[in-house]
């Protein structure tokens, strides 16, 4: 198993957040926020958006959490280069 390594994510991930949500086979799972919503809400203390990093530091997946009671469910949790490594928990747990 890889080690992975969290960090908090910055504007410059927004690109590599933005590719990797509309990627195939994630339609079903996660929701697509435009650059402009991304932005907004690294800018806010309610989101909080992490990225995962492989042992060579390349980003490999992100989540996204909302640390607000008081923003309603969105349909944005996790997601990784690859649909097929985002276990079933995650993906029940991203649906609206």
């Amino acid at each position: 198993m890889s080690n992975i390594t969290l960090r908090v994510a910055t504007s410059g991930d927004i690109a590599f957040i933005m590719a990797t949500e509309r990627g195939p086979g994630y339609e079903p799972l996660v929701g697509r926020f435009a650059e402009d919503e991304h932005r907004a809400h690294l800018a806010d203390d309610n989101w909080l958006y992490v990225i995962g990093l492989d042992g060579a530091g390349v980003p490999r997946g992100f989540a996204i959490f909302r640390t607000s009671s008081a923003i309603p469910p969105s349909g944005i949790c996790a997601a990784s280069r690859s649909p097929r490594r985002v276990p079933a928990s995650v993906g029940a747990c991203c649906r609206p």
